[in-house]
């Protein structure tokens, strides 16, 4: 495990942050992910906070599992009006077409504040409790 992952892994245990499921990637970052969900509007969503030992590190929320080809126009631009509105997250969507928000939070390579990834988890609920709603009625109406 890299030493930020390690930073943040102690700093869950030390504020008795559970619910986290940690896997460390064979890739060319070290990366570690913790995956849990993200309860929003009832709904539980998938989100990841993948630890890096560079200096950028992701929190991805996964929205939508599936935007269909006849409402993908009417999801870009609603996620393009909230992307220009929102200053530290973005929405977009992946060559699969799963709807996602996310963060990259910049650390210093070698250290991690474990409070800014709680902080970055709260604004992305507040901002998904404004416009989740909206997202739903845009995919499925």
């Amino acid at each position: 495990m890299n030493k930020k992952a390690e930073q943040l892994q102690k700093f869950f245990e030390e504020q008795k942050i559970t619910g986290f499921q940690v896997h460390e990637l064979q890739d060319d970052e070290h990366s570690v992910v913790f995956n849990s969900n993200l309860v929003v509007d009832g709904n539980q969503l998938p989100f990841g906070i993948r630890i890096t030992d560079t200096a950028i590190n992701q929190i991805q929320i996964r929205v939508a599992e599936n935007v269909p080809d006849d409402k993908m126009q009417a999801v870009l631009e609603l996620i393009n009006k909230y992307n220009r509105n929102f200053k530290v997250s973005r929405f977009h969507v992946a060559p699969n077409k799963e709807l996602v928000m996310e963060i990259w939070p910049v650390d210093k390579p070698d250290e991690l504040d474990g409070s800014r990834y709680t902080f970055f988890i709260s604004i992305i609920q507040q901002q998904l409790a404004g416009c989740y709603k909206e997202i739903m009625k845009t995919l499925w109406d």
